[in-house]
Order: structure tokens, then C-alpha cells, then sequence
């Protein structure tokens, strides 16, 4: 494969595609939209890289980029009964598939991506699945997809069991090996409380812990959820200036930002909740957003009811960094939150 790239491009290195649809980019330089979703490259024909770009011209090519990095739906809409489904499909099959956040709590992206990994290795592809949060039964599931037939694991690992892998591991057709992790571990005291549909109760658990001069994180599932409890917050909270906030606009951050928005949302999480974050009380309201791709490190945690992998997902934001800092407000627990439940029925 290398001998090939060399060939047909002796002069570049292989083309590096962002494979985002609105967010499209080649070797760093940005694509100019046209009408229907279209992109136009500005290049000469005496320019040495402008067959490179040829993938980048359009959705359906973007997995035949020698190195393409995109969302999952680039690859899975050629595992679907979709026009050009197969095209997808070929280009993917000559590529090393790396399938980055893997859940097991999506039941219709999980046989969707078992769809398509069958495919990709019953042509020869390789695949690397990652993932902190997936349970014994789900990478049993992932494992037995290999065409040497069997994983050599248990499908359904008895509890026990499964609490005695190691963790980190790697996992393969032969079976699980431990890998170095970082040392570090936490406990986390955590309490559920009946109150997901009344924000006003949400916000006064933040207050009450911003009071104490913690960071607080609130993970609603819903935009709606997370206006209800952000106007809660702004008729509450003794102090404006403990709200998260963007070139001093109080907000939130979820997925319905502008492009344009995006960046300047996620720098400034980082920094008012991150890794250099200042002392003193902070009240981040979200959604989803909150719980992947961001170095972000709360002293307390409010969220919804969700799936354990995703729960999990979320309490990795709790206490992220180092164990004691000096600004948490309480240095002799490791992290504590609350899980808002449903109301129970009636009647």
C-alpha cells in the first residue's frame, strides 16, 4: 500500500481527509461550499495535489481518501439498503476501520456496526474497536464477528467473572491481554433523587453545592431539560457570575450551536472547567456534548437517568485530573453526584 501512495503521489504525503459534512477539509485546507452540498477546490491544473482532492469533492468518495476521519454514519450508510452503499462499501474494505466511543447501549447502532464489521472482515478488512465503558456480553458479541468463528470468550460471562478482567485490555480472536494502565483510580459516592422534571430542584442541588465552591456539572438528555434548568439557575442563583459563560453571554452547550459557535463553546468549557480551571463556585449546564472530546474536570455531577456505559461515560468528567486539588471544596471525598430519576407512576 505504501510502494502504491508513493507512486501515484511521489513529491506528498497521502491525503488527510476531515470527512465532515459542512466541516469538510483536505491536508488542513478548507473546502468553499456550493449549492446542493457540493464543494469547490480552487487549484490549478499545474497543481501536484489537486487528484488528491478528488474524495473530498463529495460524501459518497470520502472513504476512498487513503486516511479519512469522519462520524460513523460515513461508514455505516454502507452497511444500509442506500444508493451507493456499495461504493462506500469497496472503498472501506481496502482500509484499517477504527471505530472510536463504542457503546453497547444504542441497540440500533450496535447491530448496524456488527452489520458492517462482518462485512468489512469477510473482505479481508481490518478493524480496531475502542471504547472505556463496554461490558463482557457486548465485546463477546464484537469478538465472535471475526471469520476464524469463535472468540474463545464467554457470551454471557457470569458477574463474577467478568469483574475479574482486566481492565485495561486488549481483546482479539485469541482472547484478552492486560495492558499498563495509568494508576489512578476514584471512588464515587453518588445518591438518586426524584426530580428530572422539576428544574427548579435541580438548581438548587447545584446551588447548594457552588455555595461550597464546587464545580458543577449538570448532563441533561434533553436541549429542552437543559433551557428549563439554565432559566431555573438565572432565577436563583445568588451569584450570575458562578453561571458558565461565553464572552459574557450565559449559555449552554449542546449540539444545536452554529459551526461557527462550536470552537469558541468547547474553549471555553475547557477553560473555565478544565485542566487550568481558576478556583471558585462554576455551574455548567448540557447535554451529550458534555461527555466526550472534552478535557473537563467537575467537583460534583447532577444527570439524568441514563445507560450505565453512558453513565460511565459522564462520571469520567467527575474529579478527572489530580485526586487533590487545592481548590475542591471537599479534599476528603473523591467525587460525589446525583442520578435524577423518573417520578414514580401513580396509582
Amino acid at each position: 500500500m505504501q510502494h502504491t501512495l508513493k507512486r501515484l503521489w511521489p513529491e506528498s504525503p497521502p491525503l488527510a481527509l476531515r470527512a465532515l459534512p459542512g466541516y469538510v477539509a483536505a491536508d488542513g485546507e478548507e473546502i468553499k461550499a456550493m449549492a446542493n452540498f457540493e464543494v469547490f477546490w480552487n487549484d490549478s491544473p499545474d497543481d501536484q495535489k489537486a487528484h488528491q482532492r478528488w474524495a473530498a469533492e463529495n460524501s459518497k468518495r470520502f472513504l476512498a481518501a487513503p486516511v479519512a476521519i469522519g462520524t460513523i454514519d460515513q461508514t455505516l450508510l454502507g452497511a444500509l439498503q442506500v444508493r451507493h452503499a456499495h461504493l462506500r462499501h469497496a472503498t472501506l474494505a481496502r482500509s484499517l476501520l477504527v471505530v472510536d466511543e463504542v457503546h453497547a447501549s444504542d441497540a440500533y447502532m450496535t447491530v448496524l456496526l456488527e452489520r458492517l464489521l462482518k462485512a468489512h472482515l469477510g473482505c479481508g478488512g481490518h478493524a480496531l474497536l475502542l471504547s472505556a465503558t463496554l461490558g463482557s456480553s457486548a465485546r463477546s458479541r464484537y469478538l465472535a464477528l471475526a471469520p476464524t468463528g469463535q472468540s474463545g470468550l464467554i457470551r454471557n460471562m457470569p458477574f463474577e467473572q467478568a469483574c475479574a478482567v482486566p481492565y485495561p485490555a486488549i481483546s482479539d480472536c485469541h482472547g484478552i491481554r492486560a495492558t499498563p494502565g495509568t494508576g489512578r483510580s476514584k471512588r464515587v459516592s453518588w445518591s438518586t433523587r426524584d426530580c428530572i422534571a422539576a428544574p427548579e430542584k435541580i438548581a438548587q442541588l447545584a446551588i447548594e453545592a457552588a455555595v461550597q465552591g464546587a464545580k458543577v456539572l449538570i448532563i441533561r438528555n434533553t436541549v429542552p431539560a437543559a433551557v428549563a434548568t439554565l432559566n431555573a439557575l438565572e432565577k436563583q442563583v445568588p451569584e450570575l457570575a458562578w453561571l458558565f459563560s461565553v464572552k459574557g453571554v450565559r449559555t449552554l452547550h449542546h449540539s444545536r450551536f452554529s459551526r461557527q459557535d462550536r470552537p469558541e463553546l468547547d474553549a471555553a468549557i475547557e477553560q473555565q472547567l478544565g485542566k487550568s480551571r481558576r478556583p471558585g463556585s462554576l455551574i455548567v449546564v448540557g447535554t451529550q456534548t458534555l461527555e466526550q472530546s472534552l478535557d473537563i474536570d467537575a467537583d460534583f455531577l447532577i444527570t439524568d437517568l441514563c445507560p450505565m456505559d453512558v453513565l460511565l461515560q459522564r462520571l469520567g468528567r467527575l474529579h478527572r485530573h489530580e485526586n487533590e486539588r487545592p481548590d475542591r471544596p471537599w479534599p476528603d471525598v473523591s467525587a460525589d453526584g446525583y442520578v435524577k430519576v423518573p417520578p414514580r407512576p401513580r396509582g
